[in-house]
């Protein structure tokens, strides 16, 4: 079981560099077992299709990120700091994949197929974020610092998820991570103060 386990992973850190290189069009089963030293019918034993895989390695870049972000915001004290670190964290990630990924996301951004499982990934992870961002909220509220009118947690959480991902879009597609991390506590204030 453990060599399944060593083979399953150099198949998936294979793909991840390929699709960090050429993007999820351009990579083949073929360009993945051959970078991974293994056969196709290895691949195929392991995983039904290249979209599998894929699905496999975003995965595992999302569970990876949202450790970084989880662990980041439980360092610290006030819901403030927590939200700063929340979003700081997701920025800085998204601009180190966008100079990883700078090739894969430009020429996939308009690709079907990715569309779909990501879409399928971000809905997973959607759940996760929502619940942390619950988390800070409510510490928020019982410091006294959020006043949130009729205690609607719930819905602010997941609009905070929605506006944070429209963030990331453009981090991603219009190349705004320069400007926008720069401005974390312009966006905390915002959040935590309201637009009077």
């Amino acid at each position: 079981m453990e060599k399944d386990k060593i083979i399953i992973q150099t198949i998936l850190e294979s793909a991840q560099k390929l699709l960090q290189r050429f993007g999820f069009v351009k990579t083949t089963m073929s360009d993945i077992a051959k970078y991974a030293g293994k056969g196709k019918s290895t691949l195929y034993h392991y995983f039904t299709s290249k979209d599998e895989i894929f699905n496999e390695v975003i995965k595992m870049e999302m569970d990876e990120l949202f450790l970084q972000v989880k662990d980041a915001v439980d360092t610290k004290n006030s819901s403030t700091d927590k939200l700063k670190a929340y979003i700081l964290v997701k920025i800085n990630n998204l601009k180190e994949k966008k100079n990883l990924y700078h090739f894969a996301i430009e020429s996939d951004i308009n690709s079907v197929s990715l569309s779909k499982y990501m879409i399928l990934l971000r809905n997973r992870y959607d759940n996760k974020e929502i619940s942390l961002l619950k988390t800070i909220l409510v510490k928020g509220v019982d410091d006294g610092v959020l006043v949130i009118k009729n205690n609607n947690i719930d819905l602010l959480s997941e609009l905070l998820v929605s506006s944070i991902r429209g963030v990331e879009f453009d981090i991603l597609v219009n190349h705004k991570y320069k400007s926008l991390s720069n401005e974390i506590n312009f966006l905390v204030n915002i959040l935590i103060k309201g637009l009077s």
